[in-house]
């Protein structure tokens, strides 16, 4: 499953239409699929009969003048059949802009002339009846769609936000109006959506932390482009890769597998430098993180005042005190892969430790996972040298701590995550983990946004557990990275549904990981 820009949609479009497919035929393949999903939704809500009194529901359609208004005309035909009417359905379109509507949806609308529906202007007299919408009604948007860069504004912005406030079942037609297609931006107002149907592909707008109280639950719809074209087009554009609940089956060949001869030896020796005064559970959190992982070696290195209580806890742990800055050399050596920064603190002898770390790892080529505290010593170290970070190290910033390595705010990070996960490739050298609502990955020279995980994972020590996952997984997978975010997060969804959101303890974490695991072998 992939994640595209708008452009790469608009793309793959035109190339399908290329190859013979017509225009009208995309949106048929889309609706039909759209309507088979929405009835389903529909059949699960509270108080649904499956036969009613006619036209006691309604199915409110608002359609704009391009394509998007096109889908949502043509949806609007298939939702006038027998099942939808025995419900209790009657169908009413709002045809907004309809003066500037394109072929496609001047089409729509002619097959449409001769079937029972209800058309209203876009009029106050419209305002007061969407107040009368209840539970038992829908609201379709089709009126942007893919590829808006406009402000919504006068009517069409009001309506919207009374839309958002009615109790009708809302859903949006591949991208909620208002919402910029590839940073999520909200243009003034925009649809809030309970369900967004997204066709072929998900949008970066689906996986953007400022949208993700706009578009819902998600549901990617086929329109029937044939899989060889997707694959001859995709090779001319690099498209992200979703990390869904639904399964991330592209993960399964890389997933760690212990031939019958292993030893610890050929599972990878794994170090961790983490840990302070009253910064101890950062460091217990990311030593199990790495123990859950299973790796064959795990090495500890803490402060000293911390080895003596953490020693009992970690018996897997080879633990001692951090080394001396003569000694971080034959440490690294020792190691396939180290991890720095969770609880280090900012003390100069933290910041010591961290600018000898990397000068090592640059040394020996060893690469290192780069998380919280360690982070801020990158930023400064990077500012004194020109040295290049070895191949394979991974950097885990949240959105704050990206904008101290860009020089920029969080704001603007947020504002286009995908220019800024980039960004941090180009300017650091290294692979990513940006963290967020989705956290976005660049890594081996792919890139992937993840869907997993939930509101749940945001309290202390979430992201120790990552780092520890990730530590532990890169030498025995090559897709490490995103394996590491994807098991985090569908352990976080699988907690909160036996516990609720509120229940995602990192405890409660750290003991499903292993009850995880073996649906991402299968899924």
């Amino acid at each position: 499953m992939y994640v595209l820009s708008a452009a790469q949609m608009q793309g793959l479009d035109a190339f399908a239409i290329a190859q013979g497919m017509p225009s009208l035929v995309l949106m048929e393949r889309a609706v039909v699929s759209m309507e088979a999903v929405l009835w389903q939704r529909v059949q699960q809500s509270q108080g649904f009969v499956s036969s009613a009194v006619p036209g006691s529901r309604r199915i409110l359609v608002l359609c704009g003048p391009g394509n998007n208004g096109g889908d949502g005309l043509a949806l609007a035909r298939l939702l006038c059949d027998a099942t939808w009417k025995a419900a209790g359905f009657q169908v009413e379109i709002c045809q907004i802009l309809a003066e500037k509507a394109s072929p496609e949806n001047r089409q729509q609308q002619e097959m449409l002339q001769y079937l029972p529906i209800t058309w209203h202007p876009l009029t106050p007299a419209l305002f007061q009846q969407i107040a009368g919408l209840s539970a038992q009604d829908v609201v379709i948007d089709a009126v942007f769609g893919v590829g808006q860069t406009r402000e919504v504004t006068g009517m069409v912005a009001e309506l919207f936000a009374l839309l958002n406030s009615s109790p009708a079942l809302r859903v949006a037609l591949d991208v909620p109006s208002g919402l910029h297609t590839d940073t999520g931006e909200v243009l003034g107002t925009a649809f809030a959506a309970d369900l967004t149907l997204s066709c072929a592909f998900l949008k970066h707008v689906h996986g953007a932390d400022q949208a993700r109280s706009y578009v819902g639950e998600v549901q990617r719809v086929s329109i029937g482009i044939p899989e060889p074209w997707v694959t001859q087009y995709r090779a001319e554009s690099h498209w992200m890769q979703a990390l869904s609940s639904q399964g991330a089956p592209f993960l399964i060949p890389f997933l760690p597998r212990r031939t019958p001869t292993a030893h610890k030896g050929s599972q990878g020796r794994v170090g961790l430098f983490v840990g302070s005064p009253g910064m101890a559970g950062a460091a217990m959190l990311s030593f199990q993180g790495a123990l859950e992982s299973g790796p064959g070696y795990v090495f500890g290195y803490t402060h000293r005042e911390l080895v003596m209580s953490l020693a009992p806890q970690l018996p897997e742990v080879q633990l001692q005190a951090f080394p001396e800055l003569t000694e971080v050399h034959p440490c690294l050596k020792a190691l396939d892969v180290a991890l720095l920064g969770p609880g280090l603190g900012r003390g100069q002898e933290s910041l010591a430790l961290c600018h000898g770390i990397f000068d090592a790892a640059c040394d020996l080529q060893k690469p290192l996972v780069i998380d919280a505290d360690a982070l801020f010593a990158l930023g400064l170290w990077l500012k004194t040298t020109e040295r290049a970070l070895p191949e394979g190290t991974v950097i885990t910033p949240h959105p704050g701590e990206a904008a101290a390595l860009l020089g920029c705010s969080t704001a603007e990070v947020q504002a286009d995550r995908v220019a800024a996960l980039h960004a941090l490739v180009a300017k650091v050298g290294c692979d990513v983990v940006l963290k967020g609502a989705c956290t976005l990955i660049a890594a081996a020279g792919e890139s992937y946004v993840n869907f997993t995980g939930n509101p749940g994972l945001a309290r202390g020590g979430a992201g120790d557990v990552l780092a520890g996952l990730l530590v532990g997984l890169l030498p025995q997978s090559e897709a490490a990275v995103p394996l590491a975010v994807y098991w985090h997060g569908m352990t976080a969804d699988h907690v909160a549904a036996k516990y609720g959101v509120q229940g995602v303890r990192i405890q409660r974490l750290l003991t499903h990981l292993a009850e995880v695991w073996p649906s991402l072998c299968v899924r």
